[in-house]
Parts: structure tokens; C-alpha cells; sequence
């Protein structure tokens, strides 16, 4: 695609990015079987705020080393089909992708994008509804976990 403006990326130092990532994982970083883990990680996100993050968050608590090296397997594995994404925030948009706790969760994802990003979020859920795409059961637990993670976030 042409565009009329290129614009540049800044991304973090090596230190920033590590402090930023600690800072979403909590104590989780402390943990010496983690931390190196962790740590690359870290690097795989290539100084992107908005990957280390998303990243980071959905870390925040994991403290089984399965979980870190599958996620650290998922980042190197993941490369775009399309050459003009970058490998990085693609391998981030599919980690928060295969994060989703469940196949509705995830074609609730993917429909976001047919949207305009102002659109409100009642109005999704009512197109979620109408197309079926979520179940009482499905919407109840996607709720609860969001409420849970909010009270989680406001209370730190």
C-alpha cells in the first residue's frame, strides 16, 4: 500500500522494555526459574510498548515454566504471511488471539475488526447477539473474568 507519510517507530531501550514488562507481570519477574524466561521474552517484543504490554498482562500471574516457554515458542513461531506486517506485533495480535479463553471469544475478536474502532461497545455485544455468536453461558464468564481482571487491575 502507498502511503503519503511514513512514519517511524520509536521503540524502548533494552532497560525500559524490561522494566515496563516487569511492571505488567507483577512478581511473577522475581521468580528465578521465570526470569530468564521472562527476559527473552522481553526481547522478542523488540522495544514495542504495545507488544510488551498486551504481552506482559496476559503474563501477569502465570508461574508454571510450561506456560512461559510455550509462550516464548509461540513468538518465534509465528511469522506473517504478509511481509509488509512486522513479525513482531503480528506474533503479539496472535498471542492475545490464542489467549482468548474460547472459540467464541475469539470470532468476537476477529468481528471487532469489520468495525470502526469509536463503535460502541453495547452496540458490538448487541451484533454478537444478533449474529449468534454468543451463547448465555459464554457471555456471563467473559463478563465475570472481565469484571474480575478490572477489580484486579484497580486494586494494585
Amino acid at each position: 500500500m502507498k502511503t503519503d507519510t511514513e512514519m517511524n517507530i520509536l521503540t524502548l531501550k533494552e532497560d525500559e522494555s524490561w522494566k515496563l514488562f516487569v511492571k505488567n507481570i507483577g512478581d511473577v519477574a522475581n521468580l528465578e526459574y521465570i526470569q530468564p524466561l521472562a527476559q527473552e521474552i522481553t526481547r522478542e517484543c523488540d522495544g514495542l510498548p504495545l507488544a510488551i504490554t498486551v504481552i506482559g498482562s496476559s503474563m501477569r500471574g502465570k508461574i508454571r515454566v510450561k506456560q512461559w516457554k510455550d509462550a516464548l515458542d509461540s513468538f518465534k513461531w509465528s511469522k506473517p504471511y504478509n511481509k509488509n506486517v512486522k513479525d513482531k506485533v503480528y506474533s503479539v495480535i496472535k498471542w492475545s488471539y490464542d489467549s482468548l479463553e474460547s472459540r467464541d471469544i475469539q470470532i468476537c475478536f476477529l468481528y471487532c475488526s469489520l468495525h470502526p474502532a469509536a463503535i460502541l461497545i453495547d452496540d458490538l455485544i448487541h451484533c454478537w447477539w444478533a449474529e449468534e455468536f454468543l451463547h448465555y453461558n459464554t457471555l456471563h464468564m467473559w463478563l465475570w473474568n472481565l469484571s474480575y481482571k478490572f477489580k484486579f487491575v484497580a486494586s494494585t
